[in-house]
C-alpha cells in the first residue's frame, strides 16, 4: 500500500482526454472484480481499466466466477497487471479475451519502484503486453529496441523514471519521448 497522495490503494483514475476516463483498480476493488462483484458507481462509464490483480490468485476461483460472467463493462478496455506470478498470463488474461474483453497485459514486478522488470521473458505473443521497470530517458531506447526483438506487440510503461524527488516531471517526460522516436 502506498501513501502517496497520487496512488492511494484503491482506485486511481486517470483523465486522458475528457472523452476517455480510465481507472487504476487495486486492493479491494480488484478483488472484487474477480469476485464477480460490480464496479463502483462512479467509475461505471469508465472505458480503461488497469486490474492490478497479479497477486490476487487465491482470490479468483474460475469455476465460481467465470470472466465471461464479470460484472464488468465489454466495451472498456482492460490492462491486466501481472506481478511475479504468470498465472495473470497462463490463466486470466486468454478468459478476459475468450469472453470478448480488449485485453493487454502489463508485466510489472518493480510495482513502482524502478527496478528493470524480472518476468519480462513470460510475456504473451499472442496479447499486447507492456513492460514495466527501470524504464527512464536514459535507457528507454535500449529497453524498446530490447523488447521489440522478441515481441511484436508491446507497449512500455514508466513511472518512478519519470519522477524528480517523487514528482512528476515534465521534463523527463519528454526526454523519454524524444528517446523513443529515436528507435
Amino acid at each position: 500500500m502506498s501513501n502517496r497522495p497520487d496512488n492511494p490503494s484503491t482506485v486511481l483514475l486517470h483523465w486522458r482526454r475528457s472523452t476517455s476516463k480510465g481507472a487504476h483498480l487495486c486492493g479491494a476493488t480488484a478483488k472484487g472484480v474477480l469476485k464477480g462483484l460490480p464496479l463502483p458507481k462512479e467509475i461505471l462509464g469508465f472505458n480503461r481499466f488497469q486490474l492490478n490483480i497479479g497477486s490476487y490468485q487465491k482470490q479468483w476461483d474460475p469455476e465460481a466466477h467465470p470472466v465471461d460472467s464479470f460484472h464488468i463493462p465489454k466495451s472498456a478496455h482492460y490492462k491486466l497487471q501481472s506481478g511475479r506470478n504468470p498465472w495473470v498470463i497462463d490463466s486470466i488474461a486468454p478468459d478476459f479475451v475468450a469472453a470478448g474483453y480488449k485485453t493487454s497485459i502489463l508485466l510489472d514486478t518493480s510495482r513502482g519502484r524502478g527496478k528493470q522488470g524480472k518476468n519480462w521473458d513470460q510475456a504473451s505473443m499472442d496479447i499486447p503486453t507492456g513492460f514495466a521497470g527501470g524504464i527512464k530517458p536514459e535507457n528507454v531506447a535500449d529497453r524498446i529496441q530490447e523488447i521489440a526483438t522478441k515481441h511484436p506487440k508491446f507497449f512500455i510503461c514508466a513511472e518512478s523514471g519519470l519522477r524528480t524527488n517523487d514528482q512528476f516531471d515534465p521534463a523527463k517526460v519528454r526526454a523519454c519521448v524524444e528517446a523513443c522516436i529515436t528507435v
